[in-house]
């Protein structure tokens, strides 16, 4: 079974962001208004097309691409 079943890219779709089920919301969009603040809920309120699991899909997707890239940050 794949790692990430409601992630997906789609050059069709998006020009090829990584996006939840073929839905116009990426991943980066999620990730991004986690980090402003907003709540799973308050995420979920603004997209009604996505579900709570694909919201921790993509922060594990996330994850996963974030230790790919590591970047050298001061101690």
């Amino acid at each position: 079974m794949p790692e990430f079943t409601r992630i997906m890219r789609n050059p069709k779709i998006l020009e090829g962001m990584a996006c939840v089920r073929g839905k116009l919301v990426t991943v980066t969009e999620i990730v991004r208004q986690l980090g402003e603040g907003l709540s799973i809920e308050q995420v979920l309120a603004k997209h009604p097309e996505i579900e709570k699991e694909d919201v921790h899909e993509a922060l594990r997707y996330a994850g996963r691409i974030a230790s790919d890239h590591e970047i050298d940050l001061p101690s």
